[in-house]
């Protein structure tokens, strides 16, 4: 039965006449379509409450659909926040670390020549950026992932 029916079948409740039916005694040929189906449906125990389970059954897919979804994006959102903030703070510790070996402070200690300095600087801004290239490839991984389970 389509969710239409189902809805109109349990809209639809005995009147006092259609419940005497059930105290029908006589030929069933007698009765036409309609009274033969009132009659079967009266029969039948508990009748409306298991429409209302059928209907139940029927949407119950559709309205976790929407709740589904937005948890989804819901947890995407986290994960962005997430590595955005472990991104800023990786790259504040980057620069921090950086800025302890920058070529003045280097040159004025005399502890290296300025050439050797700036090899180590640049070899720290790779690795900061190479590990950021990293976050944020595994979060387009999980964003992707998120969305083929979700459709």
């Amino acid at each position: 039965m389509s969710i239409q029916q189902l809805e109109a079948l349990v809209k639809m409740v005995p009147s006092k006449e259609e419940e005497k039916l059930l105290s029908y005694e006589g030929d069933l040929n007698e009765l036409d379509q309609t009274e033969k189906f009132v009659k079967a449906l009266l029969n039948i125990p508990f009748t409306f409450p298991r429409m209302e389970v059928m209907l139940y059954m029927e949407t119950f897919q559709d309205e976790v659909f929407h709740p589904r979804k937005s948890f989804d994006m819901l947890e995407v959102a986290i994960l962005i926040g997430l590595t955005v903030t472990h991104l800023r703070d990786m790259t504040q510790h980057g620069a921090t670390e950086v800025s302890i070996g920058t070529p003045r402070l280097l040159l004025r200690k005399g502890e290296a020549d300025h050439g050797h300095t700036l090899v180590e600087l640049a070899r720290k801004d790779c690795a900061i950026c190479h590990l950021e290239e990293t976050l944020f490839l595994k979060l387009k991984a999980v964003v992707r992932d998120k969305e083929r389970i979700s459709t």
